[in-house]
């Protein structure tokens, strides 16, 4: 029986504790303002942090640094369109007018390489910035390099040797082999 009091005592507690609480929601409204954007319509400036790799799934070090200028103070979602399989987003709450940075977080995973156009859009403004990615390997293109030796095809020319070679002692950071590339 003294448990079934204690019980009843501690949720009439909690019970009036919990009903003289402020409510919390979303009825700040949502924050209103523009993206700065330079006359061509791009973000200016997009600060772009990351690499961006095809078939690489992105992280937290993946984002876009964007520049909104905030008129009224509330609740925000910014997320740019959907390009070559990632996309950019951010949610959170201005609470002063005035010069604001927003961080767009990176999703999904780049499928081909090459320079990707994504659009922000903010309010009644929007603006663009570029992404540029490097194949699996790093390359800027993701395929095979072409290419020739100095002299091709047959001879060699132009290769300069430095450092000292002798047979049966391991080579040093010394021992450099320079060949002409085209």
């Amino acid at each position: 029986m003294k448990f079934l009091r204690l019980f009843i005592i501690v949720l009439t507690a909690g019970l009036i504790f919990s009903s003289c609480q402020k409510e919390f929601s979303a009825e700040a409204g949502n924050a209103r303002g523009s993206l700065k954007l330079n006359a061509t319509g791009d973000c200016t400036p997009a600060i772009i942090k990351g690499t961006f790799k095809k078939d690489t799934i992105l992280k937290t070090t993946n984002y876009a640094d964007i520049q909104v200028n905030i008129t009224q103070t509330g609740t925000y979602y910014v997320k740019s369109d959907t390009v070559n399989g990632y996309s950019f987003s951010a949610a959170g709450a201005a609470v002063v007018t005035g010069a604001n940075t927003i961080r767009l977080l990176a999703s999904g995973k780049p499928i081909t390489p090459g320079v990707n156009a994504f659009t922000i859009k903010f309010d009644t403004s929007k603006c663009e910035f570029n992404i540029t990615v490097t194949g699996a390997g790093g390359g800027g293109g993701g395929g095979t390099a072409v290419y020739t030796l100095g002299g091709s095809p047959g001879l060699c020319t132009g290769a300069t040797l430095s450092g000292i070679y002798i047979q049966g002692i391991p080579t040093s950071g010394s021992n450099t082999a320079t060949v002409n590339v085209t």
